[in-house]
């Protein structure tokens, strides 16, 4: 009997390309070869991934992937968030230079890798009394763009006239927003409230969550469930000022939109990640139902270590009840901060890692101290050893991860990277990672993207993200005020965006 690719599933062929290997010169041929490509694109969805695999391999390389820098005004400050349009035509970021501004990513290309390009900026939109920390696209209209900055404003803003068609006013800074699939209402986390705004009516925001810690993020996974991050204390010694800062619970909650509109608040949250590390709201991506995000797990010294582990529905607790971090209750707290401090006698340690978790069917929490039922299962884990400090003395040199996002297919994961201002930073003229790739199938590190050495100022990714088309690359904003890109021009041009 004879198998003819022709008669493989579909789906038994999208997950096997993103593990096949071709050489360099082997991409650049299929590539380039019309007919070759031609004959790909029947094939489920070869092209694509193909395509994103390239990048996994070679994102460091300019010869496939030019390094370019959006032009900007000298007056920029921080980029802080960045967002693509869902045509995948428009980039929205924001800075510390209180705008939001519109870019055409594609025309970096036009002046090379010396140089900034010009004619990139297609907007800047002004009004904001503070910092916008977030940005996002209305999920089907792609010239809708909601902002919310740190001093409490929410704005929706219309690309095409280049003015906020609304605002409201929240009494704390907004550090996360997620639109329902309605495309009707935004989420939005601010403080320790989290409100829901009917931005097509009069109506004030209404406050559907109130928590006794802050919030770091907020996401919809669908019409009926909304994932939100609520941030942890510690006491914990030794830990850079980051680690301590981006320590936070992913909580999953039930979301009715009819309860909700009669008054009700959230309640009853599962438990997706106990110890998760949410540096902002771009520190998790979602695929189905798989929850994408880094999380910290205790090891014991002598057997942590980098590489991926596998371990299809294992709890996230490797350790048991020691391993994990309240959620606001005071209770709860102090049993962490015990549980801690055992751990720290026993010799172990907490690291960091790139990690897959499972949703499944919730398991309420009984009371608000009862952190051990939870709703995720650990599918993989990866050890980010090198990419994110979690002491003042590890070989990491002051490095954390900034952005966990997953690229157009779901096959591969971008990291965003960036140096903190530690307690011990000494990595000043580093040439250090500033994004990495991972394959998503079996949590394997592909390739690492390096701060630019060609140029005489710093590279610190605040978020990193692929491009909506796959196979063209990545784009990051960078905290000293930059945008960032490693792009194909071939498949910029061929995908009629050059």
């Amino acid at each position: 009997m004879v198998l003819l690719f022709e008669d493989l599933p579909d789906l038994v062929i999208d997950h096997s390309f993103s593990y096949l290997f071709f050489p360099d010169d082997v991409f650049s041929i299929l590539a380039s070869n019309s007919r070759l490509a031609k004959a790909i694109k029947s094939q489920s969805k070869f092209e694509t991934i193909f395509l994103e695999a390239r990048i996994s391999r070679n994102l460091p390389t300019v010869d496939f992937f030019e390094r370019t820098r959006v032009k900007l005004p000298k007056t920029t400050k921080s980029t802080i968030a960045l967002a693509f349009s869902s045509d995948g035509q428009t980039l929205a970021s924001t800075h510390g230079d209180h705008t939001v501004k519109l870019i055409n990513v594609a025309n970096s290309m036009k002046d090379g890798i010396k140089q900034p390009a010009d004619g990139c900026i297609l907007a800047e939109l002004e009004g904001h009394p503070r910092t916008p920390w977030t940005v996002k696209f209305h999920p089907t209209n792609p010239n809708l763009v909601a902002s919310g900055c740190l001093g409490g404003e929410l704005r929706l803003w219309d690309t095409i006239t280049k003015v906020h068609k609304t605002k409201t006013t929240l009494p704390h800074p907004v550090i996360s927003l997620s639109f329902h699939p309605n495309g009707r209402q935004l989420a939005a986390a601010a403080g320790t409230m989290l409100y829901l705004w009917d931005f097509t009516t009069t109506n004030e925001p209404q406050v559907i969550l109130n928590t006794a810690v802050s919030l770091r993020c907020v996401r919809f996974l669908d019409n009926g469930r909304l994932l939100v991050g609520v941030r942890s204390r510690t006491n914990t010694t030794g830990v850079t000022n980051y680690i301590r800062a981006a320590r936070a619970q992913l909580l999953l909650y039930n979301f009715d939109e009819e309860k909700v509109k009669g008054g009700a608040h959230l309640s009853n949250p599962t438990v997706v990640v106990r110890r998760a590390l949410l540096y902002n709201d771009a520190g998790l991506d979602v695929v189905g139902d798989t929850v994408l995000t880094c999380a910290e797990f205790w090891e014991n010294k002598q057997n942590s270590g980098g590489g991926s582990a596998a371990r299809q529905g294992a709890p996230l607790s490797p350790l048991g009840a020691h391993d994990f971090v309240g959620g606001g209750d005071a209770e709860a707290e102090q049993q962490a901060d015990e549980e801690d401090r055992e751990n720290e006698k026993l010799g172990h340690e907490r690291k960091a890692h790139l990690v897959q978790v499972q949703l499944d069917k919730p398991r309420r929490l009984q009371t608000s101290s009862s952190v051990a039922g939870g709703a995720g299962k650990l599918v993989l884990r990866a050890n980010l050893e090198g990419l994110w400090a979690g002491s003042q003395t590890d070989n990491s040199r002051g490095t954390f991860v900034t952005s966990v996002k997953l690229s157009p297919t779901g096959e591969f994961i971008l990291l965003g990277c960036s140096r903190g201002n530690t307690d011990n930073n000494n990595s000043s003229g580093w040439n250090h990672p500033v994004a990495a790739v991972w394959r998503l199938g079996d949590m394997k590190r592909m390739s690492t993207l390096t701060s630019r050495t060609d140029l005489d100022e710093e590279d610190d990714a605040n978020v990193a993200l692929f491009h909506p088309q796959p196979g063209v690359g990545v784009v990051y904003g960078t905290k000293q005020g930059q945008i960032a890109c490693a792009l194909s021009g071939s498949v910029l041009t061929s995908a009629g965006l050059l």
